[in-house]
């Protein structure tokens, strides 16, 4: 143990001379530069590049030392490597117009310097918000009240809503993406009924609550504006508009229960909505958002308001299952769903510097 201890001591003790020792080249290096004497340059880094001895602000140095030795030196095969070894060591490396001279600026401005693409993942939260066209109830029944969503049936609130995104920044504070949404969504009904029977005679007053919850998967796509992006700034707050289009995978009565007359409580086996429900959905949606700048990536919050375009229900198999319209009591209303989302997630950015095309 003791001898490990030793070797250990000894090679960190190194590590550190062989650092301390390059950067001592590194400044030496650009005394060099500043002297005109560019020639011996590149041999005196090459080792310390190679080894990884610098820290990660002297390797941005040295890289710009020897774009910079390469540049005036004619050397355009290895100013243009070196130049791409800087940014990939600084991924958005800023020029200093008052201290980079004009050749570095016309080097750079030949390069891909922004990101290819960003993945974003998003987690968060919807609200239900429950659009009646049309109140529709059972043969039998006369609807005293019906509400979604309120106190007594529960809020419409509902996790998860997780998203990925490929987005693209393209110019002036402008972004695109496309991506894929996961949501479970539901909202709260409740209802009082008036009932009479056969004889139409009044029996007693029906009270009944459920839950009609989904699972969906869509496809987003999107356009941003920021305001600010190119000042890099930390705060960055953004609009946003898009279209999505959906895919209901399930849908289904939870928690129903009813009281007046004979108690009942539905069986999951008859729970199962699916049939009721127009599967394919499109919606236009807008909303606000802000971005916390970590260097090159970002966290995020957003929130969303999507407008569905289509009824949820399927108007023509109101009545196709006798459980819920009967014994139940719920007959369902045409109606649209619209949604209120609230994310927080995290972009991540992805370079590949390199020589654009209209330069080649």
């Amino acid at each position: 143990m003791r001898y490990l201890l030793l070797l250990t001591s000894f090679l960190l003790l190194a590590h550190l001379a062989q650092a301390q020792n390059c950067t001592q080249i590194l400044n030496e290096a650009e005394d060099d530069y500043d002297a005109g004497r560019l020639a011996g340059i590149p041999g005196k880094l090459r080792n310390c590049l190679r080894g990884d001895s610098f820290s990660k602000e002297e390797k941005i140095r040295a890289h710009k030392l020897l774009t910079l030795v390469y540049i005036f030196s004619d050397d355009d095969f290895n100013a243009e490597r070196s130049l791409i070894n800087l940014l990939k060591a600084d991924k958005e490396h800023k020029l200093d117009p008052q201290v980079d001279p004009a050749e570095l600026f016309f080097l750079y401005d030949k390069f891909q310097t922004k990101p290819v693409l960003r993945l974003s993942l998003k987690f968060g939260g919807n609200l239900s918000l429950v659009n009646v066209i049309e109140n529709h109830g059972a043969y039998n029944t006369s609807i005293r009240e019906k509400e979604y969503n309120k106190a007594s049936s529960g809020s419409g609130i509902s996790f998860p809503t997780a998203e990925i995104m490929a987005e693209r920044y393209l110019k002036s504070g402008v972004e695109v993406g496309a991506g894929v949404q996961f949501r479970i969504s539901r909202y709260g009904i409740a209802g009082v009924l008036d009932v009479k029977d056969q004889s139409g005679n009044e029996t007693p007053t029906i009270n009944y609550s459920a839950f009609d919850q989904q699972t969906w998967v869509g496809i987003p796509l999107l356009a941003r504006y920021h305001l600010g992006y190119d000042n890099q700034n930390s705060l960055i707050p953004y609009v946003l508009a898009g279209m999505q289009i959906d895919y209901l995978l399930s849908s289904k009565f939870t928690e129903a229960s009813r009281s007046g007359g004979t108690p009942f409580t539905l069986d999951a086996a008859d729970a199962d909505l699916i049939d009721q429900r127009n599967q394919w959905n499109y919606s236009l949606f807008a909303g606000v958002g802000v971005k916390l700048r970590q260097e090159v990536n970002f966290l995020t919050l957003e929130f969303r308001y999507s407008n569905n375009l289509l009824y949820h229900n399927k108007p023509e198999t109101r009545y196709n299952n006798q459980d819920i319209n009967f014994a139940l009591g719920h007959t369902d209303d045409d109606l649209s769903l619209n949604f209120l989302s609230f994310t927080i997630g995290y972009s991540y950015s992805l370079y590949n510097p390199r020589k654009m095309k209209e330069f080649r």
